[in-house]
């Protein structure tokens, strides 16, 4: 009983270790400059903070430990520095809201258009993080075996995780009705995205062939379309994020 126990608590512990890393070096340092200033500490930039922390979580749950370390380790990431193009965008989303809430006032209903983007997009990743299951990681890495998965929202696009970012790395700034931040956000999230999808459709048409190219003719990669009929649905895509 003794060793049941000890073998459920070695992932356990590794995924609450993993949580709180994250949270303390992404939540935690903008929260607390945030409380400490009297002019951010409120709700336009404070709920947008919270709520990127609890889709940090949330997703965190939802992955894969050993697959996302298997991906670190493995010899045939393919990222090409993209990873970093992709997280110091999303570090700009904790940031902006302290940096432009200086002047303005908070206004509730922008404040709940922001908030609700946020978890609009955090949603949209989670679901599509437990759609993938294990094929879902941080980097770009093809796996023997693979097949085109378009189950989920992968039947609607073809980067339904990415464009989640998008809703959560503008939200913070939005909440504040910070445009010019917003901008600057969205531009930062868009290019990173070309950028990895790229190297990652690269990766997988190499990868799948046909298969991967016919999905890529039906299914749109970020804007989904009206379709007049359904297509028989594959398993399993790639341990891509």
């Amino acid at each position: 009983m003794s060793n049941r126990w000890a073998s459920m608590a070695g992932p356990r512990s590794v995924k609450a270790a993993r949580i709180v890393g994250l949270l303390t070096r992404r939540a935690v340092p903008p929260l607390a400059v945030a409380l400490l200033r009297p002019r951010t500490r409120r709700p336009d930039v404070l709920l947008p903070l919270l709520a990127l922390g609890v889709w940090t979580a949330a997703e965190a749950l939802a992955e894969d430990d050993a697959a996302n370390l298997d991906a670190a380790r493995s010899s045939q990431r393919q990222d090409r520095g993209t990873r970093y193009a992709m997280l110091g965008a999303h570090l700009l989303a904790w940031w902006l809201p302290l940096l432009a809430a200086r002047h303005r006032r908070s206004q509730p209903a922008r404040t709940v258009a922001g908030v609700g983007l946020i978890l609009a997009g955090g949603a949209l990743r989670v679901t599509a993080v437990l759609t993938l299951g294990s094929r879902f990681t941080g980097h770009v890495r093809t796996v023997p075996q693979q097949r085109v998965c378009e189950r989920g929202p992968y039947a609607v696009v073809r980067h339904p995780s990415y464009v989640g970012l998008i809703g959560l790395n503008v939200g913070p700034a939005l909440s504040c009705g910070a445009w010019p931040a917003a901008a600057v956000a969205a531009a930062a999230t868009l290019v990173a995205n070309a950028c990895r999808v790229q190297v990652e459709e690269s990766a997988l048409l190499e990868k799948l062939g046909k298969p991967y190219q016919d999905y890529i003719t039906r299914t749109p990669r970020y804007v989904p379309r009206v379709r007049a009929t359904g297509h028989p649905r594959r398993t399993e895509q790639s341990g891509l994020a």
